[in-house]
């Protein structure tokens, strides 16, 4: 052997699959083109060092081979290359030796693991023998609904301030908060009287029309869902909104705000109600059901209606809402494009970033409902971001986007979809959710000759594996092609801001280095992760 050298320009890429026991290494660097022939003797060996700062022991894996290297002055010679890399906290099966494969491009390793790291005893180790906190490490929001109401409850007085310059975005504190109701509200009055013709003929579109003008974005109510909170327009400090133009629809139903599971005030005099059977024909009308005993005698709840208000614009134009649901206003349904809803972005007043949005109709610049779409990526809930009193400080753009991409992938192998921005309406972004459950961790590799007393190891995270292809300008027959494949491939449709599918794009571009390039494209698209 001529000489020694340490390919410190190296790169590593750990991942694993859930309830797989196989941790895959991806070694590789951009700057060299590999191939198989350039190598020979190559072995990989777990060590254990200790470090100088930390009570625990790290896990490398030193990897060596022999590399032909051409000189000027004497020919091809043999180079012994070496370099470590840290492995991850996960728990390894040492009596199993590495499996180690030459590729194109790449060096693959793979480590035999006793438990998957998605196993809680994994996390439970990790934390005992490490002395940390994996909740706050992984970030995770998976079923999250449910604590951020609570936590918002328990805090008692509740302002949001924007993530980027953390300027104060409402006006007074919030103490009353209810989930947001789910779109599908006229599925769900179908689903609860049924849609035969013993079914209350009409019952359900008489609920849905009540219910239509009784939900309304009232002062001092916060309303959440996974990916956003809904507050009134009067509740934000500085709003452009003027009381005196924006004219609002008053309303006989009202909800209570004490009580926000009932509703007062509806007017269900009942000799004034058909009666249900009438519209059967058949031996139905005998048995005496009203429709006006089905609505006092159920409770409503209000996760199972829409949020939808009543408002009325300029005059003579009464917006219909029967085939339009408005949603969290950070992902838009094509529903919520109809019938003239604009979305327009609300920007921080202080930064003129995005912290959300709004819909109106027609020329009108009021929000639809009164109420405006603040997104949990975009808000904090204390003024020092991503301290112990933010409650969003793990709600990301790629995390918040993800929860919405795994909800709608729910029952599909390979989930498609082509996002649109809001404004033009052209295609951005297609996508395809190849694993929504990976783990990985991305760094450089160590140098064998020097001192790891600072080198922490580094820790997998939860990830989803899609592949993308974006389209930045996108012209009439690109448009016509994603359209093409969208309808052969059954995709998905959903509208974004501008702003945050650019955001997600640099994110998937940024991912996409994570992997080398020989193995990072496929039928046309790139391979990436966004974080979960």
């Amino acid at each position: 052997m001529g000489s020694f050298r340490n390919p410190c320009q190296w790169q590593f890429t750990w991942e694993a699959f859930c309830h797989n026991s196989f941790l895959r290494l991806f070694l590789f660097t951009p700057s060299l083109s590999l191939k198989s022939h350039y190598f020979s003797n190559i072995t990989a060996t777990v060590e254990t060092l200790k470090s100088h700062s930390n009570a625990y022991s790290l896990q490398t894996l030193l990897v060596r081979w022999l590399e032909e290297e051409e000189t000027s002055y004497n020919g091809n010679h043999l180079v012994d290359v070496s370099l470590r890399v840290p492995v991850p906290r996960v728990l390894l099966d040492l009596g199993f030796p590495p499996e180690v494969k030459v590729l194109e491009g790449y060096v693959e390793i793979k480590l035999v693991l006793l438990l998957p790291v998605d196993h809680p005893l994994v996390n439970d180790f990790i934390a005992v023998s490490h002395d940390c906190d994996t909740e706050d490490q992984e970030g995770s929001i998976d079923g999250i609904m449910d604590t951020d109401i609570n936590k918002l409850s328990s805090m008692g007085e509740v302002h949001f301030y924007c993530k980027s310059c953390s300027m104060k975005l409402t006006r007074q504190s919030l103490r009353s908060f209810v989930e947001m109701p789910s779109v599908n509200w006229r599925e769900s009055a179908d689903n609860w009287f049924g849609s035969c013709c013993c079914s209350f003929g009409g019952a359900s579109e008489k609920l849905a029309s009540v219910y239509e003008n009784s939900l309304y974005c009232m002062k001092g109510i916060c309303h959440l869902d996974c990916t956003s909170v809904v507050i009134c327009k009067d509740d934000l400090t500085d709003h452009p909104f003027s009381d005196n133009e924006s004219k609002t629809k008053k309303h006989e139903a009202q909800i209570d705000p004490v009580n926000t599971n009932k509703f007062t005030g509806l007017n269900l005099e009942s000799g004034k109600l058909e009666k249900l059977g009438q519209f059967c024909g058949n031996e139905c009308a005998g048995n005496g059901h009203f429709f006006e005993e089905m609505v006092k005698s159920l409770t409503v709840k209000e996760s199972s209606v829409g949020f939808l208000g009543a408002r009325e614009h300029g005059e003579g134009n009464n917006f219909n809402y029967s085939n339009a649901s408005l949603g969290s206003g950070f992902i838009i349904r094509v529903s919520s494009t109809a019938n003239s809803v604009r979305w327009t972005e609300f920007l921080c007043a202080q930064c003129s970033l995005l912290v959300g949005s709004y819909p109106s109709v027609g020329e009108d610049k009021f929000p639809l409902d009164d109420g405006i779409r603040l997104f949990k990526c975009h808000i904090s809930t204390s003024d020092k971001v991503g301290g112990p009193d933010d409650i969003f400080r793990n709600h990301t753009l790629q995390r918040v986007f993800v929860k919405h991409l795994l909800d709608s992938a729910r029952d599909e192998v390979s989930y498609r979809t082509v996002i649109r921005d809001i404004r033009t309406k052209l295609p951005v972004l297609q996508l395809i959710l190849v694993n929504p459950k990976v783990w990985s961790c991305t760094g450089n590799c160590w140098d064998t000759n020097g001192d790891i007393g600072e080198a922490a190891l580094p820790h997998v995270k939860p990830v989803v594996k899609v592949l993308f292809r974006d389209h930045d300008l996108t012209t009439k027959d690109e448009s016509r092609l994603v359209d093409e494949w969208s309808t052969k491939m059954e995709a998905d449709e959903i509208y974004m801001m501008t702003q945050d599918i650019r955001d997600l794009v640099a994110f998937l571009k940024s991912a996409q280095a994570r992997l080398p390039y020989s193995c990072s494209l496929l039928q046309g698209m790139f391979l990436s992760y966004l974080e979960r």
